[in-house]
């Protein structure tokens, strides 16, 4: 504070509410502000909500409207997709928009799989119509979190490249085909991640990595096919399924995973989802993730959290991507 006496007067303004990280630089100010009688003294501290400012702690209403600059940040995209059916790719989709959300991030949830629509049918199934099963925004209820009165929003591809464009959420996750080439090549198109998740066993990414086998991997078909659509997509492996009990024949896939994915230029992330023995049964409460606490601790969400903690500091170094906290 000694360094900037040159400062007579200041506004320190939220344009996101009085949120957790706010309130508590707020506080501190405060707090200096009333043991220190320099600098802070003619620091005045608003709240902007609702096109109003709003003056902070005490939000009373300081002036008319605020023409508010528009936010032209494009949603952060992933595109979740199978190198093999199995490997939690539904799952996953959904669980990590809804850890997303628990981060404060705001996502939308797309079924990018048609015409199964099989995320839609397990989640929100009321939102088809029963004649002609098409997807009725209106009937849509989302998909709850646990815990939060916020829900997720899900909705088919093709509704979403005719109204996804006004959306105002700050992630979309498309829940990919599990052939990829069956995908629909306008979302990789329009993503920034491509999140591959893996099953490291002999039946499962592990086949066609096996030591002396000359045949090109499946993992390098994807991401060539992939990079093709969008040489700018940055990926990333989550092993899905873990094997609790490590083992040699684990360890030695799993060596040659990580040497492939080098090769690739490709990361395989530090979090696995380890519990998803735990999320069998997830859907079979329409559309509620598994998310419940039971004494007191939920294995599912800590891993998803984890992991969505992980790639979420990944974009903001690897694509400029300014995470906003809601909550």
């Amino acid at each position: 504070m000694e360094d900037h006496k040159e400062f007579s007067a200041g506004l320190f303004v939220a344009g996101s509410g009085a949120n957790k990280p706010y309130a508590s630089t707020v506080d501190q100010m405060l707090a200096h502000k009333q043991e220190n009688d320099d600098i802070l003294v003619n620091l005045s501290l608003f709240v902007l909500k609702d096109d109003l400012l709003y003056s902070y702690p005490e939000e009373i209403v300081i002036g008319g409207k605020v023409n508010k600059p528009k936010n032209t940040n494009k949603p952060l995209s992933i595109a979740v997709c199978a190198l093999k059916g199995g490997t939690g790719k539904t799952t996953i989709s959904a669980h990590l928009a809804g850890a997303l959300t628990l981060l404060g991030i705001a996502v939308d949830l797309i079924d990018a799989n048609p015409p199964q629509n099989s995320l839609i049918r397990l989640m929100d199934p009321k939102s088809l119509n029963d004649e002609n099963d098409q997807f009725e925004p209106d009937l849509a209820e989302g998909i709850l979190i646990p815990g939060l009165h916020h829900s997720i929003s899900c909705f088919p591809l093709n509704y979403w490249k005719n109204h996804g464009q006004i959306s105002k959420q700050q992630a979309v996750i498309y829940d990919c085909a599990p052939s990829i080439e069956s995908n629909d090549i306008w979302v990789f198109q329009n993503s920034d991640i491509c999140l591959i998740p893996i099953n490291i066993c002999p039946l499962g990414i592990g086949k066609n990595l096996k030591p002396n086998k000359k045949e090109e991997s499946i993992l390098k078909q994807t991401v060539d096919f992939v990079r093709q659509v969008n040489p700018k997509i940055q990926f990333y492996l989550v092993e899905s399924n873990r094997i609790a009990k490590t083992t040699k024949l684990a360890e030695a896939y799993r060596k040659k995973v990580a040497e492939e994915a080098d090769r690739l230029g490709i990361k395989l992330l530090e979090t696995f989802i380890s519990h998803s023995q735990k999320l069998y049964f997830w859907g079979a409460e329409p559309g509620k993730l598994a998310f419940d606490t039971f004494a007191g601790k939920c294995l599912p969400k800590i891993d998803f959290t984890t992991l969505a903690d992980e790639l979420s500091e990944r974009f903001r170094e690897d694509l400029g991507y300014e995470r906003k906290k809601n909550t």
